[in-house]
């Protein structure tokens, strides 16, 4: 058996298409994407088994090898009954936050991580850091153990951590953050993520001894709002190459190719973020979920006397008031059953599911949603919107997209004396953390049931 790694660096390129990652490949250079697609094991299909995709659910994925009907993380945000507000799904108000007032951690991720069962098997002698512009792309992958999670303060325009890793904010990063900022004029935050990765790699000497180190970093390919067509798309990602070859190179440089394990892994799925082009007749249009909440608390009320019968409504869930249905001695199933009916007929909705429904159901169409639910955190209603429609919510000026068009999204392996080659053939995500496991000589993620990929 060859000996593992020393170093895994992991990037996850958030909305990364194969398409596109292919279509612009006489652009690029030779150190960045060129060097992946030319020297590194192409997988060109990888599948998310489960629906909804966002960041957050796909980055989960990534990390423990299974959906978020056991990982527990369902999006990015989730509504919270107590508060009646959505929350990010790693805040936590017990930890504070070093260099923000944001407290957060991984105590939502309901399983254990790639990384934590790499500080498992290492006995904690592994560095392990993970770097994003967001909270929520930082701190998933970083799993319960890691040494820490950096993020964007966008308030104070500087990086941040949470006490959830350490009473104090590393000096590098503090000595960091004195000459440099994330947001810059002429500058994307990829750069900075980039820059910020590489010397989180020196200050630490990472790959400098036995024991296998990690490093997660969360790069956006998402397209701009308004700004979505193939040119911006292009920039962006050749954008990427200049960054990807800049890591590549360095630690190549300083570590050596055979040391290290490159992993690229897009996210399943891609925003537009545009509603049907009325000038060529389309089909489409908005969905105002509070609209819809709204009305169907006054159907209920019509029915059974006025009262707040819904709680509240968050991309395309809508939530029961429980409590008011447990007080007044009401049949929920019956209640969900009308909701349901009632729902469906508003214009633009394809469908709606109640989570009794898909927690009942584990195969044929309903398989993927069921795998995306998780109780207490999904809705009681969940609204499937028809092709070309977008969902908002007026109210908190939420924007969410859902889209059924097929896309395939990438996952590359290079280095550590990995063979060239492109695979065609669909595999899961759930395969990525169980390979990478293989590798690096430990257990693969507690719920992860899938056989490595090689």
């Amino acid at each position: 058996m060859k000996p593992a790694p020393r170093l895994v660096v992991n990037i996850t390129i958030d909305q990364l298409r194969t398409d596109y990652l292919e279509s612009f490949e006489s652009l690029y250079g030779n150190t960045g994407f060129r060097k992946l697609l030319h020297d590194g094991l192409l997988y060109s299909n990888t599948l998310y088994p489960f629906a909804p995709v966002d960041r957050a659910s796909a980055i989960a994925a990534q990390s423990t090898g299974t959906s978020p009907c056991y990982n527990g993380i369902t999006a990015e945000q989730w509504f919270d009954k107590t508060t009646l507000r959505s929350v990010s799904c790693v805040d936590d108000t017990a930890f504070k936050g070093l260099l923000t007032s944001e407290g957060v951690s991984a105590k939502n991720v309901m399983t254990t991580t790639l990384s934590d069962e790499l500080k498992i098997g290492t006995k904690g002698k592994a560095f392990i850091y993970s770097i994003a512009e967001r909270k929520d792309a930082a701190v998933i992958p970083a799993g319960h153990n890691a040494d820490g999670a950096f993020w964007v303060n966008s308030r104070e325009n500087c990086w941040c951590t949470s006490t959830y890793y350490s009473k104090k904010a590393p000096k590098w990063l503090e000595n960091y953050n004195l000459y440099n900022t994330p947001y810059k004029k002429n500058s994307d935050i990829n750069e900075q993520i980039t820059d910020l990765a590489l010397k989180c790699i020196s200050a630490n000497s990472m790959g400098k001894d036995d024991a296998t180190d990690l490093l997660l970093i969360s790069y956006n390919a998402s397209p701009s709002i308004n700004k979505n067509g193939y040119e911006d798309c292009k920039e962006t990602y050749l954008q990427l190459d200049k960054y990807l070859g800049r890591i590549i190179t360095e630690v190549q440089q300083n570590i050596g190719l055979d040391n290290v394990l490159f992993v690229v892994s897009g996210t399943g799925y891609y925003n537009s973020l545009k509603v049907a082009d009325k000038n060529y007749r389309l089909p489409g249009g908005t969905i105002y979920i509070n609209r819809t909440a709204n009305l169907l608390n006054m159907y209920l009320g019509a029915l059974y006397g006025s009262d707040k019968y819904v709680e509240g409504c968050l991309n395309s869930n809508i939530f029961l008031n429980d409590k008011l249905i447990d007080r007044k001695r009401m049949n929920k199933v019956e209640i969900l059953g009308l909701a349901q009916s009632f729902v469906r007929q508003s214009q633009g909705i394809s469908n709606a599911y109640t989570g009794e429904e898909l927690m009942s159901s584990s195969t044929g169409k309903l398989e993927k949603l069921r795998n995306g639910y998780y109780n207490n955190r999904c809705g009681d209603i969940i609204i499937e919107a028809a092709p070309g429609w977008n969902i908002e919510n007026e109210e908190t000026q939420q924007y969410y997209y859902q889209s059924c068009a097929y896309m395939e999204s990438p996952v590359i392996f290079l280095g550590h004396n990995i063979k060239h080659g492109k695979v065609t053939v669909p595999v899961s995500i759930e395969t990525v953390p169980a390979t990478i496991a293989k590798a690096i000589q430990i257990r693969a993620p507690n719920a992860c049931r899938v056989a490595p990929l090689f």
